[in-house]
């Protein structure tokens, strides 16, 4: 049974590594063949404590008793905040409704409650996973059809420089899951901020 350290790493080695400021994963037990879901949940708290005084941070933007699943933001804070100073990432969060002025808590407060509460995907939270703005903006403007290039995201501006992009997030995830496999601790793989 795999564990919800093992799914982490997984999913976020490169927001681990500190070459991607946010990452975002589906925690569904049966489906990943991991461990259940009130184990996952308790071990919650040590992990924020493995995680936090290294700059990153573990959100569960929604809970579903209903499918027993839970969706992860699991994010770098000192880049996800950068991400907030940039006036145009700003602009465009305010055009869709966000108030990004007041700090990444409540910006991810109004993600979580989207999330829960309609039933269209908030995908302007591509803008903290760390893609292009540009890309978020296509994808959104297109309803995802339309793009240049294809992998961890659609892109509609820069298909090579995405492709180098997740090219680098593919053998980061590579090198985390084989060195978690091989028994290197969670804490051993975190790069501090």
């Amino acid at each position: 049974m795999r564990t919800l350290e093992e799914v982490l790493v997984e999913q976020c080695a490169p927001t681990l590594a500190g070459v991607k400021p946010a990452s975002m994963f589906r925690y569904q037990p049966r489906d990943l063949k991991a461990e259940p879901l009130e184990q996952a949940l308790e071990k919650l708290p040590a992990l924020r404590e493995t995680l936090t005084p290294r700059g990153i941070g573990i959100r569960i933007l929604k809970n579903c008793p209903k499918t027993e699943t839970l969706l992860f933001f699991v994010f770098r804070t000192e880049m996800c905040e950068r991400i907030l100073e940039d006036r145009a990432s700003r602009t465009f969060l305010r055009t869709g409704g966000y108030d990004a002025e007041q700090g990444l808590d409540v910006l991810l407060e109004q993600f979580s409650e989207r999330i829960c509460l309609r039933e269209a995907f908030p995908h302007e939270i591509g803008v903290l996973l760390g893609y292009p703005l540009a890309d978020v903006i296509g994808f959104i403007s297109n309803g995802g059809r339309n793009c240049r290039g294809q992998g961890c995201w659609k892109s509609y501006s820069d298909p090579a420089g995405a492709k180098r992009s997740q090219e680098i997030y593919r053998k980061c995830t590579s090198i985390y899951k084989r060195l978690f496999a091989a028994g290197t601790p969670l804490t051993k793989l975190v790069v501090a901020a």
